[in-house]
């Protein structure tokens, strides 16, 4: 089958720096109920718990609540809640999506292309936002850590994922933004396109290695759409997109114009 070209099926997104911004939400309320806890959150701290899935942060905060517990403190089951309450109520009402995502994965849906989530985050915080932002209609279906148990060091979600979608992890794109996750997808065989999050401070070289593709804005994806749906040739690792020059497809995305998102 050398040469011959697989046509990717379906897609995995993640949601927090990938279809929504969320990383500020996520600070402030983890900066809120530590200090309720009468501990300074710093930014090793931050970027530890961004990434954990919820029962991960559970045993990180209970671990600061034993050190810090004082006679008649809140049980840690209310300072769980607490954290839960306030990352529903950001989810439901302030939370913004990435610009022009939301086009983008109605545009898949109506090219008939399956499409999931597999987020670390809770599923009853994350349905906050996809309903609250208009997401739930276009997708399948959700996963998260907890479900299988293990964060995005492992390839467990996205291989669940893919067993639901009824499709191989090669006939699969993963939309990431973080890059210990994209390089585990990447690691599993899965087809990845970079999302940048400038929020988090990232370089491009961190996530760029971990990609087939690599995205500042959808829009990009818009014309990128065909390139990945082509695929590479089968018993090929896919290339990333480069320059009609050869040049670094950074370069690309700066010096030429995406078209906007179409009307749907």
């Amino acid at each position: 089958m050398n040469g011959e070209k697989m046509c990717f099926k379906a897609v995995i997104f993640d949601l927090d720096g990938t279809l929504v911004e969320a990383s500020s939400a996520w600070r402030t309320g983890f900066q809120k109920i530590l200090a309720s806890l009468n501990h300074h959150m710093t930014e090793d701290d931050f970027q530890k718990l961004y990434r954990m899935t919820y029962m991960e942060i559970r045993c990180f905060f209970r671990d600061i609540y034993e050190a810090k517990k004082q006679t008649g403190h809140i049980s840690f089951d209310s300072v769980m809640n607490n954290l839960t309450s306030e990352m529903e109520r950001r989810y439901s009402f302030e939370i913004q999506a990435k610009p022009h995502a939301l086009h983008f994965v109605k545009t898949l849906y109506n090219l008939e292309i399956p499409a999931c989530l597999a987020t670390l985050t809770p599923i009853n915080i994350a349905e906050k936002a996809l309903t609250w932002l208009g997401f739930t209609p276009y997708l399948d279906f959700v996963i998260t850590g907890d479900d299988v148990g293990a964060s995005k060091k492992f390839a467990d979600i996205y291989l669940t994922a893919a067993k639901r979608l009824g499709f191989q992890p090669c006939e699969i794109i993963v939309f990431e933004d973080c890059p210990t996750a994209a390089k585990t997808a990447y690691n599993a065989g899965f087809i990845v396109c970079g999302v940048a999050d400038p929020s988090q401070g990232r370089h491009i070289e961190e996530l760029y290695p971990c990609c087939h593709w690599y995205i500042t804005d959808y829009r990009d994806a818009f014309w990128k759409v065909p390139a990945m749906l082509a695929g590479p040739a089968w018993g090929e690792r896919p290339r990333l997109l480069t320059s009609p020059s050869g040049g670094h497809p950074e370069a690309l995305f700066k010096t030429q114009q995406a078209p906007a998102p179409p009307s749907i």
